[in-house]
């Protein structure tokens, strides 16, 4: 787990609460309150630390566990864009700009040439 190469107690603290919330809507003072801390010194400090802020750190992490779903399972879209934290499976499928990819796009084709899907749609 990210969380445990990181250095700050409190940083490690909010990682390892995001990795365990992934699905859950989180909020930077959510967070400063489960280290009693103010928003703004955990922005501070994670950015010390992390080198992004707290919710471009969701962000990300949240892109890159549904990235790896979409390669490695056979999930459909919805249940991977709700499994990681995102409103709707639309909110998910934009091309996100930390990839500038659509999601969708790098699924690995089944052996006929298509994407597998669920509901019979391709």
């Amino acid at each position: 787990a990210l969380s445990a190469r990181v250095g700050d107690p409190a940083v490690r603290q909010v990682v390892l609460t995001i990795e365990r919330n992934l699905s859950a809507p989180l909020t930077t003072s959510e967070l400063a309150s489960v280290v009693n801390v103010g928003r703004r010194q955990l922005e501070r400090k994670f950015r010390q630390e992390m080198n992004v802020g707290v919710q471009e750190f969701i962000r990300d992490m949240r892109l890159t566990v549904a990235r790896d779903k979409v390669l490695h399972t056979g999930q459909s879209m919805t249940d991977i864009a709700y499994e990681c934290g995102f409103k709707s499976h639309t909110h998910f499928s934009a091309p996100s700009s930390a990839y500038r990819q659509n999601p969708c796009v790098r699924r690995p084709r089944t052996t006929s040439g298509y994407r597998r899907t669920t509901g019979g749609k391709t």
